[in-house]
């Protein structure tokens, strides 16, 4: 009987542990799917609003990484990346980066940097950053 018992209680204990399982594939895909959409509302919102939005390849998004992110102390992947304009005025960049922190960080070091006029956007992973009144108050 102490035998069955103990086999019993094991068992048990072995389905309590497998249930409870982290399921990391599971969030990693949650999170991609969530870091896109921010990047995809906002480019929504300024194509409804008239933006010609060039998307930028790899290598200028690698670029971008090496040389903007690199001189702010930001480690980061950058997932997006657009430029864009209403018939050349009220220019916009955005920039997807890997996390929500990252764009965090690189919001703040905008700020912290900003000598003329720059205005920040920041939506999860997504930072747009304009000169233009116009174009920050599609998000205000």
């Amino acid at each position: 009987m102490k035998r069955v018992f103990m086999f019993l209680l094991v068992f048990t204990m072995g389905l309590v542990f497998i249930a409870c399982e982290p399921r990391v594939i599971d969030s990693e895909q949650t999170t991609v799917q969530e870091q896109s959409d921010f990047v995809g509302d906002i480019v929504a919102i300024l194509e409804n609003n008239g933006y010609n939005l060039t998307e930028h390849d790899q290598s200028s998004k690698d670029y971008f990484r090496d040389n903007t992110l690199a001189d702010y102390g930001i480690d980061s992947e950058v997932t997006d990346l657009y430029m864009g304009d209403i018939n050349g005025n009220d220019w916009i960049q955005l920039v997807g980066l890997e996390t929500e922190q990252d764009a965090i960080d690189y919001a703040t070091a905008i700020l912290a940097a900003a000598t003329s006029g720059e205005m920040v956007y920041r939506s999860g992973n997504a930072v747009l950053l304009t000169y233009s009144e116009v174009a920050y108050a599609l998000f205000d």
